[in-house]
């Protein structure tokens, strides 16, 4: 990930904060496909974070290289965008003598505002940031840190805490079909055009066919990646696979009930509009008769019984595609401990309050959170492709020199989450594949320089190597 980024902010004498300046550096040979070209655009557009910043002017310079061609890491622009705004926050409070949580309490989006459009010309579909940090920061027990930090003073370490709050764009990219039709063995399978890779999105799309249809999520087949029964699909990138491809399911379902509708209504012997489609069944209120969606389904396969608007099984195809994007944010607290002999640091708690609109599976959802931090904090504390000067040779070519983090040095996650509807889609969810990419390097970066700050250290730069504290600390 070889971009740079400067920026300014102009602040009144209220620490709020009327405008920004940015400017972003990055490697050309990480925008070699139609996913990747869209980085610059992502952090550009992102710029003013979650605050209400009256003027922008960001600008993006393309810098051609003979480094290894990348594409698109986990957030997308989204990580650099939210780096740039909340360090800039930070060293803006430092200046003003304001706490890190009050100066972005003063410039935060209010509720009241959205749907919000930024001055990059972004429309915000909901969010509740105040209430989320708030909510942090008593979980995190911010109020109790400076306690904390003297007895690791007394025990020769030094402590450091700091915040991030982020907002991200998420579900911009095309639509999504998906279709779905009851066998004859009564099983139900349904066709989506997102690909899992580990995300669980065959359990989010069964949950989603058995509540609606209610029926046991042992009898739902998802099927993808199929492209010979599969016509389209335009894949799982961007956060989008619930947004996108779970309204688009949630619309088929709909549509094989208005099928079956039509199918109870000749096997019934009634008018469409006194059938009532309620837990699994298909019944006319006024006189209590009732048939089953199984047996609606299996009449659906005679033909002399099936209308002509209805096909075999209620076979049900619709496609969704989003207007606007949606927009995840939270808070992430990290609290840490520097050795200053060596330079290494450990992270003693780390705390995450998001809005991710409404969460279909938690279980799921926090998998996907803390894989977020592990990745963002493996940038903020160590990921660096080197290249040597002389030869061009990678230098971190194997996992002996690219130090992924592993479970030795990673943090036990406090998450939360606060149900806040997306206005923009059937499901109301946001997006959570990246979130914890987009939060986490800058609650890291922030937490450390609030640690070395009681050694006058006012700045350092991704990645935050022990080597590089430890040169800092001792002047070298």
């Amino acid at each position: 990930r070889d971009h740079r980024s400067r920026g300014e902010l102009a602040l009144d004498s209220n620490g709020r904060i009327h405008a920004m300046r940015a400017m972003v550096l990055a490697n050309l040979g990480a925008y070699c496909s139609q996913a990747g070209s869209s980085i610059p655009w992502f952090g550009a557009c992102m710029s003013t974070g979650c605050y209400d910043i009256a003027a922008a002017y960001v600008t993006v310079e393309m810098v051609v290289t003979n480094t290894v061609p990348v594409d698109a890491y986990r957030g997308a622009g989204r990580p650099e965008a939210s780096y740039l705004i909340e360090r800039l926050i930070d060293k803006a409070a430092r200046c003003v003598g304001l706490t890190q949580a009050e100066i972005r309490r003063r410039n935060f989006i209010k509720p009241s505002q959205f749907p919000y459009e930024t001055t990059t010309g972004v429309s915000y579909d909901s969010g509740e940031y105040e209430h989320l940090m708030e909510r942090a920061l008593d979980r995190a027990d911010w109020a109790g840190f400076e306690a904390r930090r003297k007895q690791s003073e007394a025990e020769k370490r030094l402590r450091g805490i700091g915040m991030s709050y982020y907002v991200e764009i998420c579900s911009t990219l095309g639509s999504e079909m998906t279709s779905v039709r009851i066998e004859k063995n009564g099983r139900v399978t349904a066709l989506v055009g997102t690909q899992a890779s580990g995300q669980g999105h065959q359990t989010t799309y069964a949950q989603i066919l058995a509540a609606k249809l209610n029926i046991d999520i042992s009898l739902v087949d998802i099927v993808q990646g199929n492209t010979e029964l599969i016509p389209n699909g335009q894949g799982t990138i961007g956060s989008r696979s619930m947004a996108l491809g779970g309204s688009s399911l949630i619309l088929s379902i709909d549509s094989m009930i208005k099928s079956g509708h039509q199918m109870a209504a000749v096997i019934l012997k009634s008018a469409i509009s006194d059938i009532v489609f309620a837990n699994g069944e298909f019944t006319i209120p006024k006189t209590r008769r009732m048939i089953s969606l199984k047996d609606v389904a299996a009449a659906s396969w005679v033909d002399k019984n099936r209308p002509d608007t209805v096909q075999e099984g209620l076979f049900s195809s619709e496609s969704f595609e989003q207007a606007l994007g949606t927009f995840p944010n939270g808070c992430h607290i990290c609290e840490l401990e520097i050795n200053p002999e060596t330079g290494e640091t450990k992270i003693l708690r780390y705390t995450i309050e998001d809005d991710l609109g409404i969460v279909l599976n938690p279980l799921i959802l926090e998998g996907q959170i803390i894989g977020g931090v592990a990745q963002g904090l493996g940038q903020a504390r160590g990921e660096h492709a080197i290249y040597d000067e002389e030869t061009g040779q990678l230098v971190t070519a194997t996992l002996m020199d690219y130090p992924l983090p592993r479970a030795d040095c990673f943090p036990a996650v406090d998450f939360q989450f606060q149900e806040i509807r997306s206005p923009r889609n059937p499901l109301g969810v946001k997006g959570a594949g990246e979130a914890g990419t987009v939060g986490s390097p800058p609650a890291y970066i922030n937490a450390l320089l609030d640690a070395l700050s009681r050694k006058g250290i006012t700045d350092i730069n991704m990645p935050a190597t022990p080597h590089k504290i430890w040169a800092l600390l001792n002047q070298k």
